[in-house]
């Protein structure tokens, strides 16, 4: 008793819990290669890969949303955004992890195997830390280079090698109706040697292999064409911030245009009112030249009637200029001259005026 009590403790003879919390402190990598030591740490380390791996798709998630919250809901606005680069390695490393999961997910769940490449997972919580360190990572290419190679690296090498065993697991032996061999009975999980004597139905897993070999290159295909879907989409996503940038610059310059239109309207307005003022003078200028030519008229026609009876009131003088010659001086009538027809009103007015002061001058020198 004292034996068993001084001698030293094993980490064999830790419980599995504890032994988990131990080997929970190394990095994925390592925790992979220790499955080899024993069935035990096999185990244990087939649980810790799963776990590694569905905690980095929610620390994927986590990050995501955080970004998500800090980007505006404009398209055109989060290509502008210092967190752009943030986005589109999330998005890049979310198709590598989608892809990951549909290699090896379903052989997951039947408990086939674990997640096998745990530097794939160590890199995926390396790249999730620096962004959410780094204000400015640097880009998806450069820093996704990494994840690339060793994904598709694990995935070609599950696909090659260990696909082929799980599905050679997955078909089981053919089994008689009463278990002759031991190797069948351990092979196939529905034998029990209880009811050895009741025939075992043959199980249809063949074809349920064909299925699942078909589900795979459907998903396969599927993951193609959701590659080139997404660039559609990118490129559809920048078609479509071109074109609102361009409407944009249209509609700036349809108001420019309005604008422009509405200054020559008000210009062509205020022509219009100077035009139609112009002409309303010039009608009124137009009526008081018809007046004047009126009055010029009028005025005409008075000198002509004042010009008629100017005549006989010259001869009149000139004649009563002679007789009051003759009378007083006693001047023949003959002996003064006649007066020539004077054209014009002054003309006729100098000639009287000479025979009404001519007449006694000539009177006095024959005197």
């Amino acid at each position: 008793m004292a034996e068993t009590l001084l001698s030293p403790a094993k980490f064999d003879d830790l419980p599995n819990e504890i032994v988990e919390k131990v080997i929970s402190y190394l990095c994925y990598e390592n925790i992979s290669s220790l499955r080899i030591v024993s069935r035990r740490f096999d185990n244990i380390c087939q649980v810790l890969l799963n776990q590694g791996f569905t905690k980095a798709d929610k620390y994927h998630a986590l990050c995501q949303k955080e970004i998500k919250a800090q980007l505006p809901r404009r398209e055109s606005e989060r290509r502008c955004h210092p967190l752009a680069r943030h986005v589109d390695i999330l998005s890049a490393t979310e198709t590598r992890m989608s892809l990951l999961g549909m290699t090896y997910m379903k052989y997951i769940d039947l408990g086939l195997c674990c997640f096998i490449p745990g530097k794939v997972v160590d890199e995926i919580f390396r790249i999730l830390h620096l962004l959410r360190a780094e204000n400015k990572p640097p880009r998806a290419h450069e820093l996704l280079q990494e994840l690339r190679d060793i994904s598709s690296m694990a995935m070609e090498h599950f696909d090659e090698k260990i696909v082929p065993r799980l599905k050679r697991m997955m078909t089981p032996n053919k089994v008689d109706a009463f278990g002759d061999s031991e190797s069948e009975s351990l092979q196939c999980p529905s034998f029990n040697p209880l009811h050895m004597s009741l025939p075992v139905p043959q199980l249809r897993l063949p074809s349920i292999r064909q299925d699942m070999a078909k589900m795979q290159q459907q998903v396969r295909v599927c993951a193609v064409t959701l590659v080139s879907v997404k660039k559609h989409m990118s490129e559809c996503k920048n078609k479509n911030t071109d074109q609102t940038s361009r409407i944009t610059k249209l509609e700036r310059n349809l108001t420019e245009l309005k604008k422009s239109l509405a200054k020559q309207n008000k210009r062509l307005n205020a022509q219009d009112n100077k035009i139609n003022e112009q002409n309303k003078k010039l009608l009124e200028y137009d009526q008081k030249f018809a007046d004047i030519l009126a009055e010029i008229s009028s005025l005409h026609g008075r000198k002509l009637s004042l010009t008629d009876p100017v005549m006989p009131s010259v001869s009149t003088t000139i004649s009563h200029a002679k007789g009051s010659a003759i009378v007083t001086q006693g001047v023949k009538a003959s002996d003064i001259p006649e007066a020539a027809p004077v054209k014009g009103k002054g003309r006729k007015r100098k000639v009287a005026g000479e025979h009404s002061e001519g007449a006694p001058t000539r009177s006095k020198r024959k005197i």
